[in-house]
């Protein structure tokens, strides 16, 4: 081999390796920035969960918590990971049951407890055919659920007014 041939070689060597290191940095970084955004969704996903308004607790198949936001561990203080549902909040239990054996894509549900009037959703969570467990999102409805009363007497005692006016002008009474 000349000392040409060897130049060459070596050359075409170095500007191989060159490339493949390029194509690896290339590789990499688009491969560090999809995990980086991978990451960014995820603590997104996290941080949404935790500062929901609405009370969200995740439960496995056995109906024991998995997660649960802050809203759900306000409304359930002792409520922790691992713990079953039913020691916290049993009147949960009969629809995270439904949702885990209906094959709706998510039951809706009120229910009243300890003084908590709670409208619900059960999404179930699957992975293929197989059930993990379900997503229940609960809001507290106590201060609309009374403001709806409030409206319904009120509008009971105006009719009874109006009642009353309408037999009032009937029998011929001044005005």
């Amino acid at each position: 081999m000349t000392s040409t041939t060897t130049l060459v070689a070596f050359s075409a060597g170095v500007i191989t390796l060159g490339v493949c290191l390029a194509a690896l940095w290339i590789w990499c970084s688009r491969r560090l920035r999809r995990r980086d955004a991978h990451d960014l969704c995820l603590r997104a996903h996290e941080q949404a969960f935790e500062e929901m308004s609405d009370a969200a607790v995740v439960v496995d198949t056995r109906l024991h918590v998995v997660l649960a936001n802050s809203a759900a561990r306000r409304l359930f203080p002792r409520m922790r990971p691992g713990d079953a549902v039913a020691e916290h909040c049993p009147p949960l239990t009969t629809h995270m049951e439904h949702c885990l054996v209906s094959d709706l894509p998510e039951t809706t549900f009120e229910t009243l407890f300890d003084g908590t009037v709670l409208w619900g959703r059960a999404i179930p969570l699957v992975e293929g055919e197989t059930s993990l467990g379900c997503l229940v999102l609960l809001a507290d409805l106590t201060d609309l659920r009374a403001a709806q009363t409030e409206l319904i007497r009120l509008g009971h005692d105006i009719s009874q007014l109006a009642r009353a006016r309408h037999d009032t002008v009937r029998l011929g009474a001044p005005n």
